[in-house]
């Protein structure tokens, strides 16, 4: 298996990415959405009722898809803070414990 390596910039830069991707999978599913409600009021009949009801589950697993990206992008912004602090933490006993080596 691979290095895995990470930072907090590394994974603040990822989450504003998932943010970003996460507005423009937004703004295109209302576009699609306007593009089909002005087509499907002068549609009818049982293909018209297999689209609706396909356009429904679209919809709803669209919203599903944009509810787990931002989720995953607010649990990174998460991981970054937590990853920052744990270096201040560590690098403030490092600097503590040096101090006590230089004074002994």
């Amino acid at each position: 298996m691979g290095d895995f390596k990470t930072g907090t910039e590394q994974l603040a830069t990822a989450a504003d990415q998932m943010v970003d991707t996460n507005e423009l999978l937004q703004d295109n599913g209302r576009k699609l959405a306007q593009g089909v409600d002005s087509v499907q009021g002068a549609w009818s009949g049982a293909a018209a009722t297999a689209f609706t009801n396909l356009m429904t589950q679209y919809q709803a697993d669209f919203k599903t898809l944009n509810d787990s990206l931002f989720q995953i992008a607010e649990q990174v912004t998460g991981s970054s803070r937590d990853y920052a602090q744990q270096e201040e933490t560590a690098a403030s006993d490092v600097s503590a414990i040096m101090a006590t080596l230089e004074d002994g």
